[in-house]
């Protein structure tokens, strides 16, 4: 090869890397403004279904609530409308085991790209379909929707406004922490699978030590329900300052201090009814893990 034609070759590398270089990074596609639709017989169809799931009784009709539901989750996210439409069906807020299976429909099949149409649900006439929405949002993780949460925070359902904070607290504001506190000072058992699964998400060594600042001096019950976030909100690396709270005074926050390394630390399920002596036992063990 010439000196020409080496010259060429080489500014033509070169304009190539510049064009490739200024071309303009690919944009997300626009999200969807509207549901996929249904063929209007598949649309009649899964109407009638949705009004099975969920139904408890004999095996057979157990059996049938089964099939609808699964046979409601092959529809795909087109099937979405029909099930928020049974979901805010007033007869469903009686029906806690139907508002669950449709729940859970819904879970399997929307994607976070109709984010922008289940915000818009966070503000539905129906508590349930209020419920699921902000639940829904929360477990996601979408700082994109922060707006809807903190709308949603004022709801005048706990159970809305709950998921809510919890859905803040996942995306690291720790300016929740006092109300998620509080509420889950509240049966700490029906709310623990939840905390888990929306706050999660936040875990990080400034609300870990948003949340021990918060409860060091604070009465017994604060500091254990503290510990008990903890669960969900502390790194692995803040096992030492966790490890603190093994020497308290009380027993309670004792054992959860222990239940909450064992969940930090090694990953393990909590022991809710560790005794006493077998929570001093478990104390020195810990202690001696993490000097």
């Amino acid at each position: 090869m010439n000196i020409r034609a080496a010259c060429s070759v080489v500014l033509a590398a070169l304009l190539s890397g510049l064009v490739t270089a200024q071309e303009p990074p690919k944009k997300d596609p626009p999200a969807p403004t509207s549901w996929p639709k249904l063929s209007s017989s598949d649309a009649k169809r899964a109407k009638n279904k949705a009004t099975l799931v969920g139904l408890s009784g004999d095996d057979e009709e157990v059996a049938k609530a089964s099939a609808a539901e699964a046979d409601l989750v092959a529809y795909g996210t087109g099937v979405a409308p029909v099930i928020l439409r049974r979901l805010g069906d007033r007869e469903v807020a009686e029906l806690p085991e139907s508002a669950a299976a449709l729940g859970r429909i819904l879970d399997a099949v929307c994607t976070p790209e109709y984010a922008g149409l289940i915000a818009e649900r966070t503000t539905d006439r129906s508590v349930e379909v209020r419920r699921w929405s902000v639940g829904w949002i929360g477990r996601h993780t979408l700082p994109d929707q922060e707006k809807a949460l903190r709308r949603a925070l004022g709801d005048d359902d706990a159970a809305v406004s709950f998921r809510a904070a919890l859905g803040l607290l996942g995306l690291g504001n720790g300016d929740v922490l006092d109300k998620v506190l509080a509420d889950c000072m509240e049966d700490w058992r029906s709310k623990a699978a939840l905390v888990d699964s929306i706050a999660a998400p936040g875990r990080s060594n400034e609300l870990a030590q948003a949340l021990v600042d918060r409860i060091a001096n604070a009465p017994v019950n604060e500091r254990v329900t503290g510990l008990r976030l903890a669960r969900s909100l502390c790194p692995k690396d803040y096992a030492a300052v966790l490890g603190t709270f093994l020497d308290d005074d009380a027993a309670t926050v004792k054992k959860e201090a222990i239940n909450a390394l064992r969940v930090v630390v090694d990953g393990d399920e909590p022991l809710e009814n560790l005794s006493v002596f077998q929570a001093i036992d478990a104390a020195k063990k810990w202690k001696e893990r993490l000097r």
